[in-house]
Formats: C-alpha cells, sequence, structure tokens
C-alpha cells in the first residue's frame, strides 16, 4: 500500500509504506520522554539507503546569529537521537513496540547502508 506524508506544508510521496518508519508517531519514541527529539520519518530508499527526513516549514536566516545558531543546534539533536534511535531498534537495545518499525527496516542489510540525513525548509 502505498502513502503519502504530509509534514510542515509538503507533501512527501508516494511510498510504499514498508519503506517509511515514521519515527515522530511511534510508540517507542513517545515512551522516551519529551528529550528526546527525532526527525519526521526514515525512508528506505533502496535496499542500504536510508534518508532521515526533517521537514521545516520554516527557519532563521544564519544573520541572526543566535536563532540560527540554536537552529541548527535542534536540527542536529534531531538527527543524532533518530540515529541512536533506530539503531537502537536495529540491534535491539530498544523494544520494537508492537513492531512499528517495517520488516524491510530490520531485514535490510547494514554492512554496507548508506545514511543520509534531509533537512526540508
Amino acid at each position: 500500500m502505498s502513502i503519502i506524508i504530509e509534514e510542515s506544508n509538503l507533501l512527501f510521496g508516494e511510498y510504499d509504506e514498508s519503506d517509511i518508519f515514521r519515527v515522530e508517531q511511534s510508540k517507542v519514541y513517545k515512551s522516551l520522554g519529551a528529550n528526546v527529539r527525532v526527525v519526521e520519518f526514515v525512508l528506505r530508499h533502496k535496499n542500504n539507503e536510508f534518508i532521515l527526513i526533517e521537514a521545516k516549514s520554516s527557519s532563521p536566516k544564519p544573520g541572526s546569529q543566535d536563532d540560527f545558531d540554536v537552529f541548527i543546534d535542534e536540527i542536529t539533536d534531531k538527527f543524532i537521537h533518530t540515529i541512536d534511535l533506530y539503531f537502537s531498534l536495529i540491534i535491539k537495545r530498544l523494544d520494537d513496540i508492537e513492531h512499528e518499525m517495517p520488516l524491510g527496516f530490520k531485514a535490510a542489510d547494514y554492512s554496507n547502508a548508506k545514511i543520509k540525513l534531509l533537512l526540508i525548509y
């Protein structure tokens, strides 16, 4: 089944449901508490290519140094926390509550995986 994802007034897709891990909507993420920040979703683009996608409807301009630095720090945290959560599920350090991560993600060959970070604003 294919889906289209709407985030920050943008449409992503159509993607096969088995190629999408909606991190923000997962129960395992929600169980971790407010201090963990994650991206909108992870897309399995090819068997060994995974794209972490963060969508923002706006961002401060680099000229507003304080706001821009905070923005970059927040985005960096989201990517780092997502990678930590994602691979904690893959190596079974965290329980995959109700098997939320699609099977294709669990069965992928991570020995030569490519991880891409994509910020869209």
